[in-house]
This record gives C-alpha cells, sequence and structure tokens, in this order.
C-alpha cells in the first residue's frame, strides 16, 4: 500500500520521465567522472607529492559547515598519511570570508613547531578570487590549490584552482560544494598512495547543510547525498557518533551499531550547530572533531558547540523579533530589502538575512558593523527568480570607475556577502 502512495505520488509531481526514475535510484555508479572536473588530476597529483615529501602543508577552508567538512576531509588524508598538515578556519570577525592578509601572514611565518616554509597551501570553498593573496604565496615559492565553487568574475589566480565555474571544466553542469571536490582529489591522492579511501559521510553533511540542488542537472549531489547518509548509518568517526548521542539522533533499534541520520538531522541539527560556531567563535574545533580518536576529547567539543547553537538561537530570534519590526513599519516595501542595525552580529547577518528573504519573497542584504569604519552584510536571494551575486556584480560594474559600493564582495545565486564604509 505504502508502495503504491508514493508510486502515485512520484507521478502526479512528473517525476515519472526515465531520467528523473535513473535520479531517484541513483547509485555511485551515476557520479559523473571526476577526471572531467578541470585540475582535478594536477590537483591530486600535486598533494601527493606534497605528501610523499614529508614538507609541511595547510589547508584554509571556511567557517561554514561545506568549508569544515572539505578541511576534514584532506585533515583526515593527511592523517592516514602520517604527514604534517596545519589546517585553518578563518575567524568571521578577524578575517572575513576566504583567506585573509591576515592569514597570509601566519603562513609566511613557516610551520609554527619546525619552522619550515610550507611548501603548498589548499584553500577549500573559496579561493577563485583571492588574486593578492595567492599571490603573496606564490612570490615565495609556495603553491596554491584553490577547491571551490563559487562564481568566477574576471580572471583566475595563479592556482591550480578546482572549480566547476571555470571556463572549460568537464562539470560546468553540476553545481557541487566543496566538500565533494575535496573528497574526490583526497581519494584519488589516496588511490596513488596505496592508502584507504575515506567514504562520502562528510561530503554528506556538506552537500546537504549547503543547500546545493539535487536536481537531474547536478546529478552529482545527488548521489553523495544518497550514498554518503548510508555511509553516515555505518560511521565509525568518533566526532559524529559523539554528536549524534548528544543531538538526540538515535539508532536503530534492530542494529546498535547503525544511526539512523536523515537528511533533516543534517538540515536541522548538525549543519546549525557547526554553523553557530563559525558565526559566533571559532570553529577550529569543529576540524579537531571530526578528526580526532579521542571519544573524551569530542565529547567536551560536542558540549560547547551545542552550548553555542543555543546562545545561538536566543540572540538570532532576538534580532530577528527587531528587524521585522523595523521592516513592517514600511507601509510599501521597494524590491530588494537592505538593512543595518548598529546591535546586529556579523556571524548571524546570514541567518536573520534568509528569514527576512523567505518571508518577504525578494532578496534580503543584511549589514552589521565590523570596527568603527566598516559595515559586512550577506545577501539571501528569496526566490529562484533572483540571483544575489549578479545583483551585486551588476550594481559593482554600474558604479563609477573606481567608485564600487563594495571593498569586496562575491558569492553565488542563492547567497552572497559585502563589505561596505559604514
Amino acid at each position: 500500500m505504502l508502495a503504491k502512495l508514493i508510486s502515485s505520488m512520484i507521478v502526479q509531481r512528473g517525476w515519472d520521465s526515465p531520467s528523473n526514475l535513473t535520479l531517484l535510484s541513483a547509485g555511485i555508479s551515476a557520479l559523473p567522472d571526476p577526471r572531467l572536473l578541470k585540475n582535478y588530476q594536477a590537483a591530486s597529483d600535486r598533494i601527493a607529492k606534497n605528501i610523499n615529501s614529508q614538507r609541511p602543508a595547510a589547508v584554509v577552508g571556511d567557517f561554514d559547515v561545506d568549508g569544515i567538512t572539505g578541511v576534514a576531509e584532506l585533515a583526515l588524508l593527511y592523517q592516514s598519511a602520517d604527514a604534517p598538515l596545519t589546517t585553518i578556519i578563518p575567524n568571521r570577525q578577524l578575517d572575513g570570508f576566504g583567506i585573509s592578509h591576515r592569514i597570509v601572514d601566519h603562513l609566511l611565518r613557516g610551520h609554527p613547531q619546525s619552522g619550515e616554509s610550507y611548501d603548498l597551501v589548499i584553500l577549500v570553498d573559496h579561493g577563485s578570487q583571492a588574486h593578492e593573496q595567492i599571490q603573496r604565496l606564490r612570490e615565495k615559492n609556495i603553491d596554491v590549490i584553490a577547491i571551490d565553487h563559487h562564481l568566477v568574475h574576471g580572471s583566475l589566480p595563479d592556482a591550480l584552482v578546482v572549480n566547476p565555474r571555470q571556463p572549460g571544466c568537464g562539470w560546468a553542469s553540476q553545481y557541487p560544494c566543496a566538500v565533494t571536490q575535496a573528497h574526490l582529489v583526497a581519494a584519488g591522492v589516496a588511490r596513488q598512495l596505496n592508502l584507504p579511501v575515506g567514504d562520502f559521510s562528510l561530503a554528506a553533511i556538506g552537500t546537504i547543510a549547503d543547500m546545493v540542488p539535487l536536481t537531474p542537472q547536478s546529478i552529482c549531489n545527488r548521489v553523495v547525498a544518497k550514498v554518503g547518509l548510508s555511509d553516515l548509518r555505518r560511521t565509525t568517526n568518533t566526532g559524529i557518533l559523539a554528536l549524534a548521542k548528544a543531538l538526540g539522533i538515535a539508532n536503530d533499534p534492530t542494529d546498535t551499531n547503525r544511526i539512523m541520520f536523515t537528511s533533516s538531522d543534517i538540515g536541522f541539527l548538525i549543519g546549525p550547530t557547526f554553523n553557530a560556531v563559525g558565526r559566533l567563535a571559532d570553529a577550529n574545533v569543529c576540524v579537531e572533531l571530526l578528526t580526532t580518536k579521542d571519544p573524551e576529547r569530542a565529547a567536551t567539543i560536542v558540549e560547547q558547540i551545542v552550548t553555542l547553537n543555543a546562545e545561538r538561537k536566543q540572540r538570532e530570534g532576538d534580532l530577528l523579533m527587531r528587524a521585522i519590526a523595523r521592516i513592517s513599519a514600511h507601509e510599501q516595501l521597494a524590491d530588494a530589502i537592505v538593512l543595518f542595525d548598529q546591535a546586529h552580529h556579523l556571524g548571524l547577518n546570514g541567518l536573520i538575512a534568509q528569514r527576512l528573504a523567505q518571508r518577504w519573497g525578494r532578496p534580503a542584504l543584511v549589514f552589521a558593523p565590523n570596527g568603527e569604519d566598516l559595515a559586512v552584510g550577506s545577501g539571501r536571494a528569496g526566490g529562484e527568480a533572483y540571483d544575489v551575486f549578479k545583483l551585486l556584480n551588476t550594481a559593482h560594474s554600474l558604479a563609477e570607475p573606481n567608485n564600487s559600493p563594495f571593498l569586496r564582495y562575491g558569492g553565488h545565486k542563492p547567497a552572497g556577502g559585502a563589505t561596505i564604509q559604514r
């Protein structure tokens, strides 16, 4: 009876074409060939060379779930090879999005223990537009790999860029998040070096939390989410097990070694918990959680991040009610919402922008103060008809030469961000 009901719903919603039925049942064999991902092989070869050399490398991620899990993917690879790797998650308040000049200064000082200069820096979930920062690293003969999925405007930096949005990439029709690409590159390295190939657990967490499309055009995301959820249910990752226990994600009553992870658990429990750390504190502990083998350390970190998420919920609720009251006071709204509030926390901008965009069905860009001179904003689309990156890029392009409203900006269709003068 249930099978008939589900079949009827699929047909009524127009999902009965052969291509859509293939999508619903797609397994690992449906994943597009990673060798078509531009610079995939070159990036894998360069990382393998670095691991064999045992020279210091660093990976710099982003403070959201995609960036955190992408860094953890590479950290686990280096861990399995017993090779040195420094992991860095930028501080939202100090660095903003991507690799800041502060982080570059840190890297140019060399490995914190040995003082030896870095051989390789890998950027995850950013880097396609970090021209100045990458150039500073290249001037010191440090090679750079950028594993990214954000839109590219203008030229690419002097790095091995793995990004389906770049010209000439065989994955142009796909929209994978950064951790999926990091997983594929790490798997390629592992095969070269006869190391264990990791499963899709972390890639599934990043894919679902980053809300990338699960459409026929992006079948890679569908495969990663489906296969990765299956892998998660059998995970032995110490940190994930501790987090599942703390968040009340149940074990299978018929098999105590199987955790009943669902996409909702990732979207509404794990994702917000990780993101809260990046918004309010130091997300480097999330990478440590995903790579530690120590159950006691994992339990300590989980306690910290669950507490932070509770704080985030309270602060977000207060700021959202304040924003709704201000906007509702206007008799007529413009085509987009732009909001600045001295009381806002820049780590909560994106969450509030998303709520406002959903409520009023139009783009919302929410700014918070960053020091005395700057304001940092996060934008959300508010509907399929809108493209946040295109809106920001248009505003930049329409400005008089050298008079852009933005000191920096970036993003993709559903979300973006910008920094402006107060």
